[in-house]
């Protein structure tokens, strides 16, 4: 049985005809490799060419590196996750049980009010 020859990849043939034409266009390369079969678009000739230009600048693939170890959020024990669920479930239901009662127009007046008072302490301290 004959050898077939080794199948050389798109990109790979990018490269090589950019060494080949120098100062060559997407549109001039992508020609030259349709010409040889290897179907390609002057597009992705111009996304290989860039990235190997990024790659020549920073010295790596231009990927951003990832958060610091220990930056992350802070993990909150179980304890006191249910114990923060648990109280908002009930500021939850006294502001329902405000709305109820009062009215959902008075409830919104009586929360600006509260916030103003807020507002006034946080000031004078």
């Amino acid at each position: 049985m004959a050898k077939t020859a080794k199948k050389i990849s798109k990109t790979a043939a990018i490269r090589d005809a950019l060494k080949k034409v120098k100062n060559g266009s997407p549109t001039e390369v992508a020609k030259v490799l349709n010409k040889q079969g290897v179907q390609v678009t002057p597009a992705y000739v111009s996304t290989i060419k860039a990235s190997d230009k990024r790659k020549a600048l920073n010295g790596n693939s231009g990927r951003k590196p990832g958060r610091p170890v220990g930056s992350g959020r802070k993990k909150m024990s179980a304890s006191s996750s249910v114990e923060d669920l648990r109280q908002a479930s009930e500021l939850m239901l006294k502001a329902v049980d405000l709305v109820l009662k009062a009215g959902a127009n008075e409830a919104k007046q009586l929360v600006n009010m509260a916030e103003q008072m807020v507002d006034r302490i946080s000031d004078d301290s």
